[in-house]
């Protein structure tokens, strides 16, 4: 791998472990499981169909930003 292919797979993975749809299309990752840890507050339906969305948008886009 170039420095840059490198570069492009470890923010791919950094992002992945934060942000991702399983092979079900389920939205997964750190940031779910933050929100399910505050479940008793709200079930932060907003902020689950946002994380979708950038999830879907980083699956499209092949983790690049």
């Amino acid at each position: 791998y170039s420095s840059a292919a490198s570069d492009v797979y470890k923010r791919q993975q950094q992002l992945s472990a934060l942000l991702s749809l399983s092979d079900k299309g389920e939205v997964e990752g750190r940031l779910v499981k933050v929100l399910d840890s505050f479940s008793d507050l709200s079930d932060f339906e907003e902020s689950r169909c946002a994380l979708r969305a950038k999830a879907q948008e980083l699956n499209l886009y092949d983790y690049t930003v």
